[in-house]
């Protein structure tokens, strides 16, 4: 697992976020209320607490199924 750092979309404040490192050139769903959040990398980073984390800009949203 790795951390990446979310901007964008309902909050605007940056959010931390671990996906599967094996995933982390894809663009990561992210679960919320009744649908998901899309964000995709952007190829830039940011140093939080001393770690360099790959950042994700916001891209759409999509209802869950019923």
């Amino acid at each position: 697992m790795i951390d990446i750092v979310l901007v964008g979309g309902p909050s605007a404040e940056p959010q931390l976020w671990h996906i599967d490192a094996a995933t982390a050139a894809d663009s990561v769903k992210v679960p919320r209320l009744s649908g998901y959040e899309h964000f995709d990398p952007t190829g830039f980073d940011v140093e939080l607490d001393g770690r360099h984390l790959p950042v994700y800009l916001w891209s759409f949203r999509t209802r869950a199924a019923e």
